[in-house]
């Protein structure tokens, strides 16, 4: 009789189980949300935590050293004077004017969608610029990340960030995104390799990208340091590696 009845209590939790999915038309239930936007944070030493079940790590750090990679070690002093970028005439018009201007952008390489968009908001920046402003105009563009998304990268620099900034007359600077250092075993095998090509070569052998170039800041090895100083401030002040 007690198997009976405990066999009907289980028919009847599997109805309501079987109603429930058919209601949600048996989609995996939704997550429950992070109550913070870092999954890890916590006080929680890192041996005494499960594996996220969002990350299969129990670390961000350890999430980032496996999906983006190491950041390599600095080889220049993190700080970088804005005379090294705009030459000290610009910088003393800037430090007379008494004000410093620039433009940031961010998360504009979107694969296969419309580039209006940006080219209007690159249009808009230029306006800002004018030959007889001196000090007033904007001392560069600082972009942060996210210059290109997708697979086939290098076939991608030209409409998602050369033709929108052809006509920008200002130094741009870009620190690598998530995105910009993402990898495809097919099309991007190694992370930043496009990125590198694009913002630390200071010539490029042949014609694929004409017009518009990003700005190498004196030449190839002070670009290059450029991209170590990025790495340098990320392993100082730990926003992305070293998460806990």
């Amino acid at each position: 009789m007690a198997k009976k009845a405990k066999t009907a209590r289980k028919a009847k939790t599997a109805k309501r189980t079987a109603k429930k999915t058919a209601r949600s038309g048996g989609r995996t239930p939704r997550a429950i949300p992070l109550r913070f936007a870092h999954p890890f944070f916590t006080d929680t030493p890192v041996a005494d935590r499960a594996v996220s079940a969002r990350t299969s790590t129990t670390s961000l750090a350890q999430f980032a050293a496996d999906k983006l990679g190491i950041v390599p070690p600095p080889t220049r002093d993190p700080l970088m004077e804005l005379k090294e970028i705009i030459g000290q005439p610009g910088t003393d018009e800037i430090q007379h004017a008494g004000a410093i201007k620039f433009h940031v952008i961010g998360d504009t390489g979107r694969q296969g969608g419309d580039n209006s968009p940006q080219e209007q908001v690159a249009e808009a920046m230029t306006g800002d610029y004018d030959p007889a402003a001196g000090g007033q105009n904007p001392a560069l563009l600082i972009h942060l990340g996210d210059v290109i998304y997708g697979h086939d990268k290098s076939k991608q620099y030209r409409d998602e960030f050369y033709r929108p900034y052809m006509k920008y007359p200002g130094k741009i600077i870009a620190i690598p995104g998530n995105h910009d250092g993402e990898t495809f075993k097919a099309t991007d095998p190694v992370s930043l390799q496009e990125f590198r090509n694009n913002f630390l070569r200071a010539k490029r052998t042949g014609s694929q990208h004409r017009g518009r170039r990003p700005y190498f800041p004196g030449n190839h090895d002070t670009a290059r340091r450029l991209l170590d100083a990025v790495g340098a401030v990320c392993e100082h002040h730990r926003p992305l590696f070293q998460y806990r």
